[in-house]
């Protein structure tokens, strides 16, 4: 991608260091709330430079049971009751975090929380991107 990293361990004390940092969750919602200059969305530069979602997480499972599928299931309520009313959250978040609510408002509502029809395949493409090994994927 044109891009190169240096791992830091504080991303406030990275930016002594370096004119960039690359911050992710609940870090990086506080910094551009403190007024630190966002530069991009890694999901956005991921999609303009390889045209396909960015995958930041996924459930990994060594086999499908029942308590796979429970976990499965509470997922899918809590993403349903979340896009229904969404407030209780963001005003959770934003204290917890001390931000204001409207940043963590934008950021929930701009995530995606489900895997489209396409989305292996965008996934196989993003692990060999990384350099990941390839993925295995189970068929329930």
């Amino acid at each position: 991608m044109g891009i190169s990293f240096r791992k830091i361990d504080d991303p406030w004390r990275g930016l002594e260091e370096c004119s960039q940092v690359l911050a992710v969750g609940d870090e990086a919602l506080k910094m551009v709330d403190k007024g630190v200059g966002h530069i991009t969305d890694v999901g956005e530069l991921w999609w303009e430079r390889v045209g396909t979602p960015l995958f930041f997480a996924v459930l990994v499972a060594r086999r499908w049971d029942a308590e796979v599928k429970r976990a499965v299931e509470e997922m899918e309520n809590s993403v349903a009751a979340f896009y229904e009313n969404p407030l209780p959250l963001v005003e959770q978040v934003a204290r917890r975090l001390g931000v204001r609510r409207e940043l963590v408002e934008e950021y929930y509502m701009r995530s995606r929380y489900f895997v489209p029809r396409d989305g292996i395949r965008h996934m196989e493409r993003e692990a060999e991107i990384l350099g990941l090994p390839r993925l295995k994927f189970l068929d329930v």
